[in-house]
């Protein structure tokens, strides 16, 4: 009899649960008003069931959300507060109260760079993304979270996290002119400055700021009887707030001018007037929108770069076999295309510096050790870049390292110390990529160290044996900072 009473009590309580319709869990932001819609419902002192309860709610209470969500034990959790409790709720059990439900609130991000989106309101806290320029934000909270930099609450595709409230342009605030239309708003490129390098007596370069990526047009203007020289650009889909008009007295060039080109809305034009034939080249940005113009002086410096390991395994290159480098554990990737391709963005580089350039190899071979010292002195090069990645059986080693070759009285080849060479390319690269800088490395059993006769490095630019060195080494944006970087070294050792 006692079976039959128990087992009918579980088949009304089965009966119960099917009977009632599956609640679906809802997504709240931080300060939405919210109701109970069950009759009772725990609230607990962290996002778990297997916590301790601090008290309940009832069918119809209202309690604010003040953070979440967290997704624990098969349910998502928010932490909620009313006038008598304050814990976490599973979300299934909420429903937004609609009359006092608040309109959100959007923000854009503006910057010239990118914006650190982190996990907590702090500059130690874990980057999630770096967001770009125009980047749409759903603001959680505007209230102020620390005054240093103004840290507050945003949602970005559904992740939670705190950006500065210093670069954010909020969308209520926008101005009409910038909007025109909907349409014509989004496509639109706001040029927003322009900046100058100067070197003593000489434009370096002319960085264009804008807010996305460009179309333009460039012309190069002459005048017959004058040695001036204007160079054009016009920019599409563009506007600018105000005209800018830079002029510089004792140097070469005359006059900057940029502007709104009369006649056409939506065309942008710079001018920059010259005297004398000025060698230039256009590049983009690096990690901005914009364009760079680079005004070239001519160098008289060699460099010679040579690209670390090649050619095939199994196949012989004039009696020596080929050289694969480092292969990625976790890519496959191998050590010889990665450095010949950071090689090929140097020589780039280097050029448009006015350096002169000779590579050891240019395809996937074997050049064998001594000829490439060889084909440095053969040269009469004034700097020895040899470029590579790094191993380790330690996955968590990371960062930068420079081989050099120590002084020798008795070597002919290489009486003088090379370690301020290595030094300044050491740190230079590992300043401007931002990681580890490891040590300098004296190698002087490396035969393209010992036997070169100019200053020379091996360039060790990161572990493939480290998952984000790895990750970092197939990034082309990673490889062309880091041969700026380089370049950046021998500028700075050149310039003493």
């Amino acid at each position: 009899m006692k079976k039959k009473i128990i087992s009918g009590f579980f088949f009304v309580i089965f009966l119960i649960n099917i009977s009632q319709p599956a609640l679906a869990e809802e997504d709240f932001k931080i300060g939405d008003t919210v109701k109970c819609n069950v009759e009772v419902l725990n609230i607990r002192s962290e996002p778990s069931i297997k916590v301790n309860r601090v008290g309940k709610l009832k069918k119809d209470d209202i309690a604010i959300i003040k953070d979440g969500p967290v997704k624990k034990d098969g349910y998502t959790w928010y932490q909620i507060n009313n006038q008598s409790n304050s814990g976490w709720v599973a979300s299934k059990y909420l429903t937004l109260d609609i009359k006092k439900a608040k309109i959100k609130t959007y923000a854009f991000v503006d910057v010239d760079t990118k914006l650190m989106f982190r996990s907590k309101p702090s500059i130690k806290g874990r980057i999630l993304s770096r967001l770009k320029n125009g980047t749409r934000v759903e603001v959680l909270d505007e209230r102020v979270l620390s005054e240093t930099h103004n840290w507050i609450k945003v949602k970005v595709k559904e992740r939670i996290g705190y950006v500065s409230k210093h670069f954010l342009r909020f969308e209520d605030k926008l101005s009409q002119r910038n909007k025109r239309s909907e349409k014509q708003s989004t496509n639109m490129v706001k040029i927003k400055d322009i900046q100058l390098k100067l070197d003593k007596n000489t434009l370096e370069t002319i960085n264009i700021l804008t807010s996305k990526s460009v179309d333009y047009k460039k012309y190069v203007l002459g005048q017959a009887q004058s040695k001036t020289k204007r160079i054009v650009l016009d920019f599409k889909k563009s506007e600018i707030e105000d005209n800018i008009i830079k002029k510089l007295k004792n140097y070469s060039y005359d006059k900057i001018w940029i502007g709104s080109l009369k006649g056409k809305e939506d065309v942008v034009r710079l001018v920059v007037t010259i005297r004398g034939n000025k060698k230039f080249n256009i590049t983009d940005l690096d990690s901005k929108y914009g364009l760079q113009i680079n005004f070239i002086k001519n160098k008289r410096e060699t460099i010679i770069i040579d690209a670390g390991h090649g050619g095939l395994n199994t196949k012989s290159y004039n009696g020596h076999i080929g050289d694969s480098g480092t292969i990625s554990p976790y890519t496959n990737k191998m050590e010889k295309d990665l450095v010949l391709s950071v090689s090929f963005k140097l020589k780039k580089s280097l050029e448009n510096r006015g350096y002169n350039v000779v590579m050891t190899r240019t395809k996937d071979e074997y050049i064998d050790l001594y000829k490439r010292a060889d084909i440095a002195n053969n040269t009469n090069g004034d700097a020895f870049l040899s470029i590579h990645f790094n191993s380790s059986k330690n996955s968590s080693a990371t960062g930068i390292e420079t081989l050099y070759c120590p002084s020798n009285k008795k070597n002919e080849i290489k009486p003088k110390d090379q370690i301020s060479f290595a030094r300044v390319m050491q740190d230079t690269l590992s300043n401007k990529l931002n990681r580890r800088n490891r040590r300098l490395l004296k190698k002087p059993q490396y035969v393209i160290l010992r036997e070169t006769k100019m200053p020379a490095v091996l360039m060790e630019l990161g572990f493939l044996t480290n998952k984000e060195d790895e990750r970092l080494a197939r990034n082309k944006t990673y490889q062309k900072r880091a041969a700026e970087a380089i370049a950046d070294g021998l500028d700075k050792y050149f310039s003493k």
